[in-house]
């Protein structure tokens, strides 16, 4: 289901994959976490940006402009349902219409997700399931 609507994406899959790894911080969701930072780190996400983002430090200077305004627009959509007007103009410098629709996506699904895990109780595999190519 998810890798159908998820082809081919117009968000950068850097950014898609830092937001999985914040709402799973904001969700209190380790399985997410954990299962998406093999992910992330295998599309070249850095350990100093995984560290960053658990830190919950989304404004660092590790993250580029887009990255930022993406964490805005995610955290509001996660904590608000609609973003404000400022972070939805901001959101529109560095994303057409298409790309911020797939950015609200991957936030209301991996909301989904992430109740699903902790309600459903879903147990920590041993060791997280390695990165496979979506391609």
């Amino acid at each position: 289901y998810m890798y159908l609507l998820f082809k081919p994406l117009e968000l950068d899959g850097r950014i898609e994959r830092l937001i999985v790894l914040y709402v799973g911080k904001l969700s209190d969701c380790v399985y997410i976490w954990r299962q998406n930072v093999v992910v992330a780190k295998s599309l070249g996400i850095t350990q100093e940006e995984i560290d960053t983002l658990e830190k919950n430090d989304t404004q660092a200077d590790c993250f580029s402009d887009a990255q930022k305004a993406a964490f805005r627009f995610a955290e509001e959509a996660f904590r608000l349902i609609e973003v404000s007007d400022e972070v939805y103009a901001e959101t529109t410098r560095f994303f057409g219409p298409q790309a911020i629709t797939e950015l609200l996506y991957v936030v209301g699904t991996y909301m989904l997700l992430a109740r699903v895990a902790r309600t459903g109780r879903v147990p920590l595999d041993e060791t997280p399931a390695a990165a496979t190519s979506l391609n």
